[in-house]
């Protein structure tokens, strides 16, 4: 193995009266992203020392939709008693520059500027990544891979010193179900 770790991490926040406790900050971004909808582009914010786009559009159930170079962070609206009124995903430079843990700690003590109570947090998406020179992929293994996913994809590169193309990897899926990989020649 040559390097291993957390390449996504995505999680919720419950909120102590959350509503009361974001009033102001969610009328601040309600008036940004609508100003950026009437200018085509994002604005931006600085909140405890970290400037951040406010988007022109939010996503599923989370109104409000903030990003910077290491995170970003959605807010509801209105509270809905299934989901988190808050939700951070840590990209993937922050989490291999600080580790999870310490990553994790600092998100928090920046968190701290909203001067409100966290009364729990739910994980819900974690994506483990690892480098490794020890796993080598052949063109007839992606049959032998079970998913769901519809698309399976074979990759190759020309070679300029064979006839015809090589094989260099697969993928596996779109979107957020999508996994690769790929055969490095060295």
């Amino acid at each position: 193995m040559i390097i291993k770790g957390i390449d996504t991490l995505e999680f919720g926040l419950d909120i102590e009266d959350y509503l009361d406790s974001f009033e102001t900050y969610l009328d601040t971004f309600k008036k940004l992203k609508e100003e950026g909808q009437e200018r085509g582009l994002e604005s931006e914010i600085i909140l405890g020392d970290i400037n951040f786009k406010v988007h022109r559009s939010g996503i599923p159930f989370y109104a409000y939709r903030l990003s910077c170079n290491d995170f970003s962070i959605c807010f509801m609206e209105k509270e809905m008693y299934e989901n988190p009124p808050i939700r951070v995903r840590f990209m993937s430079s922050y989490l291999w520059s600080y580790g999870y843990k310490d990553a994790f700690q600092f998100f928090m003590e920046w968190f701290k500027h909203f001067d409100c109570i966290v009364t729990g947090n739910r994980i819900s998406r974690v994506d483990i990544c690892a480098d490794s020179d020890k796993i080598y992929f052949a063109e007839n293994d992606i049959k032998g891979i079970i998913t769901k996913a519809r698309s399976k994809t074979k990759h190759y590169v020309s070679d300029k010193y064979t006839e015809g193309r090589k094989f260099s990897g697969f993928s596996i899926g779109r979107g957020a179900h999508y996994w690769h990989g790929y055969i490095i020649s060295l």
